[in-house]
């Protein structure tokens, strides 16, 4: 018998999507009692559905969504306020995923901590004991962190202190502000 041999060739061109190059949390601070505003750097030339935001109080990958935003060209810049927090307890861990069109994560964000400040009266009647975490995720140290202190829940603050980075407690001298008894 004669051998034959028989194949076909099928061209396909197909166009992929461009891949964000970088995503970048920026800040996660808390603005008000149980507010905490996200702000992220997206990249616009990639093609995206969507970025989802993150969250959880423990160290590691945030694992709880908080928010899904809508991808926009004409802007890197997107902000965020969660809104579903506990920030008089906790201090919270963020991270931003980039979504494709196809709802897969192509890209994951820097995680962040927000600072979470507690305050008890010192060893004495006339101070204050400060205490907090550090920044964590973010590109560069801080230089230093500033102390405000309002009186009464009133939103006049006044700078206490400057201290440097990596000192996180401040004993803050409080007996000109108390009523005399």
């Amino acid at each position: 018998g004669t051998l034959q041999a028989f194949s076909n060739e099928v061209k396909t061109s197909i166009m992929l999507q461009k891949r964000p190059e970088f995503l970048y949390l920026k800040t996660a601070s808390v603005v008000g009692e149980n507010q905490i505003k996200i702000k992220f750097l997206g990249d616009t030339s990639a093609f995206l559905k969507s970025f989802r935001v993150y969250r959880s109080t423990k160290y590691g990958t945030p694992d709880t969504l908080a928010n899904e935003l809508g991808f926009f060209k004409n802007s890197p810049y997107y902000e965020f306020t969660d809104m579903n927090v506990n920030s008089n307890d906790n201090s919270y861990y963020y991270m931003v995923s980039c979504i494709d069109s196809c709802n897969n994560q192509v890209l994951n964000s820097n995680i962040v901590r927000t600072i979470f400040l507690e305050a008890k009266q010192g060893m004495n009647d006339v101070e204050n004991e400060l205490n907090w975490n550090e920044f964590e995720g973010w590109l560069s140290e801080s230089n230093s962190y500033t102390i405000l202190r309002a009186i009464d829940k009133s939103n006049n603050y006044e700078t206490v202190v400057t201290v440097p980075y990596k000192l996180n407690k401040y004993y803050d001298d409080v007996e000109d502000y108390l009523s005399s008894k």
